[in-house]
Parts: C-alpha cells; sequence; structure tokens
C-alpha cells in the first residue's frame, strides 16, 4: 500500500479540545457542526479544481489525436490536419499542486499568497463567495476559462446526515478506547467487532484523528508516496531529530493519565499508513524552513538519479507552503499518513 501523506500546520489549541473531549471533558457538537459546513464548501472548491484538470486532460487528450493524424496519408493531408489541430490554452495546472496538494484551489505562486487565500476559502459561507474565488484561481492561470467552466460536483456534495460520520471518521469512538487504555484492559471490542488493545489503538489513532478533525478548520497538503519531510532529510544526513519529535504534544496532560506504553508507541517519523509522523514544535519550525531551503539541491539528489526529480520538487514546495503558513501563524508543523486521500475521495 502507497502512502497519502501529508503536511500540517497544526493548531494545538484546537488539537488539545479535542484530547479533552477524547477524556470526558467537554462537548465538541458546534465543532462538528461547524466542520459539516466547512466540508460542504471544501467539497464546492474541490470540485471547481476537477473541472479544471479535466479541461486540461480533454484539450491534451484533442492536441494529441490531431496531431497524431498528421502523422498519416499524404503530404497535403498532413498539413491540412496540422492546420485544423485545436489551439491548446495556456493552463498552467499542476494537479499534484493545484489539485492533490495544496487545500481548496488556490494558484498562487508565493506561499504567504496562498496562506491567504486560504483564509479567504475559510472566511466564506456561501456557495456563491466559493465560486468567487475559484474563478480567481481559474482566472491567474488561465485567462477567460474562468467564465467558461462549472464545478464537477459528481454525484454532488453528501448529504446532510452523512456530514457528522464524514467529518469524525472515528473521532466519536476514541472516549470508549480512552477510558479502556486509562483503566489498563489488555483488549476491548470496537465497533466493527474486532478485539484489539486500546492502548495501542489509541496512540495510533489518538493523533491522526484529533489532526484529522482539526484540519477542517487548519487544512493541510496532500502528498503522495515517500517524500515526508523526515525521511527526505534522513536520506541526506540532515539529522531531522533536531526537529521533529514524537507527537506527543497532541496529547495533552493526557498522557499522563494513561500506560506509559502509549507514549512510547509514538513516533518521530512516519513508519506506517494511518499515522502521525514527526512534529515540529513551533519554535523550531523558521529554522527548519531555512535549512530545507537552503539544502533544496542536496534533498533532489537522489530522486534526480532516481527519475523523479520534478515530482521531488513539488513535495518540496508543498512542504515549503506548509511550513511558511505555520511560521506565520506561530503554530507547530507535522507530517502524517492518510489524513486525507485522494483514491479515496478524502481531500482537502
Amino acid at each position: 500500500m502507497g502512502f497519502d501523506v501529508s503536511y500540517h500546520p497544526v493548531d494545538l489549541e484546537l488539537v488539545l479540545r479535542l484530547a479533552r473531549h477524547v477524556a470526558g471533558q467537554g462537548s465538541i457538537e458546534e465543532l462538528v457542526d461547524r466542520a459539516c459546513g466547512l466540508e460542504l464548501r471544501r467539497f464546492r472548491a474541490k470540485a471547481w479544481a476537477l473541472a479544471l484538470i479535466n479541461v486540461q486532460h480533454a484539450e491534451h487528450d484533442a492536441w494529441r489525436e490531431a496531431t497524431a493524424r498528421t502523422g498519416k496519408g499524404k503530404t497535403k493531408k498532413k498539413t491540412d490536419d496540422a492546420a485544423t489541430a485545436p489551439e491548446m490554452r495556456t493552463v498552467r495546472v499542476d494537479s499534484n499542486l493545484h489539485v492533490w496538494g495544496r487545500p481548496f484551489l488556490i494558484t498562487a505562486d508565493e506561499p504567504l499568497e496562498v496562506s491567504a487565500a486560504i483564509d479567504s476559502y475559510l472566511a466564506a459561507t456561501t456557495n456563491g463567495e466559493i465560486d468567487s474565488l475559484a474563478r480567481q484561481a481559474i482566472k491567474r492561470i488561465a485567462p477567460g476559462l474562468e467564465k467558461e467552466l462549472k464545478p464537477d460536483l459528481e454525484s454532488g456534495p453528501p448529504a446532510k446526515k452523512e456530514l457528522p460520520g464524514i467529518v469524525l471518521r472515528d473521532l466519536d469512538v476514541l472516549p470508549e478506547v480512552y477510558e479502556s487504555a486509562r483503566r489498563g484492559k489488555r483488549t476491548m471490542t470496537l465497533p466493527s467487532g474486532d478485539s484489539a488493545d486500546p492502548k495501542r489503538v489509541l496512540a495510533s489513532s489518538l493523533p491522526l484523528l484529533v489532526l484529522a478533525f482539526a484540519a477542517r478548520f487548519r487544512p493541510g497538503w496532500m502528498d503522495r508516496g515517500h517524500v515526508w519531510p523526515s525521511l527526505l532529510m534522513h536520506e541526506v544526513e540532515l539529522a531531522p531529530q533536531r526537529f521533529f519529535e514524537p507527537p506527543r504534544a497532541l496529547f495533552g496532560a493526557l498522557l499522563e493519565e494513561l500506560p506509559s506504553s502509549v507514549g512510547k508507541q509514538l513516533s518521530a517519523t512516519i513508519t506506517e499508513n494511518y499515522m502521525v509522523g514527526g512534529l515540529v514544535p513551533a519554535g523550531r519550525v523558521p529554522d527548519l524552513r531555512r535549512l530545507l531551503l537552503d539544502k533544496r539541491e542536496a534533498l533532489v539528489g537522489k530522486p534526480r538519479k532516481d527519475g523523479w526529480a520534478e515530482e521531488c520538487l513539488v513535495s518540496l514546495r508543498k512542504i515549503d507552503e506548509a511550513l511558511a503558513d505555520a511560521e506565520q501563524r506561530g503554530l507547530p508543523f507535522a507530517e502524517a499518513t492518510e489524513v486525507y486521500s485522494g483514491p479515496l475521495g478524502i481531500m482537502n
């Protein structure tokens, strides 16, 4: 199984509120209601992004078909076909950045502009406001197309009754898991019917699920492959341990109430699917960002030898934008897997 990676500025205050809820301290009903509204607006923004990539795919297909015909038949036919080949738009869309990368649909050039665009989407309260922001983004890379394009809504947004389950994932199961772990139970029966060690479930699921829910309000960047920053740094001996630590901070005071084995299972890097890997405290974020910018050529050296330098550069750009977003907001940064998944339709 591949890795659906993501990079996150972490709203630690919100994460700790969620952790306290897991421990039976406080309701998150109001947050769930807000998250449901944000999910509908996120869905619409990504519908514009999908429509944009569909146009690019259709035009490339038409161009290839028309130009392929120029290689058949007589010389005059070649000239006629070439003359009538469709004119390609200048659509500067990178699907790994604009669709399965940044949150919503954002085509800005600079990291701080990307962050400002995220804030504009988060502040939007109507479909009309989302549509206006998406059209501005499209106009930036394909002038004129914003007047023709409509969002690709596929089968439509989720039904209202489905939204709480979508935004919570399994977060609502964790209070029972937490209580079982706190009491030292060795096994418990999950809603799926499976038996599991609650300590192990909590160690893997609490960081992931509180981060995934918090990302409704402070979204992360999507990626795929072996491209998380602690790994890229390790491969070129940049000592990621100077910056990354296990995500204990996502538990807050809860770790003190749990068996010590829970904390010991946390890792300062990604080792499997469905986990939060390394977390960078807010105070280390600026220095990490500068280091990754300064060492970009070293980081892309091995990918260049292996033939995927361009993809790696896009990943480094997404990491930098997420770090810049965290830096300007004074937030920690985290890497994770399966918070988002393009193949599963879980997007940002």
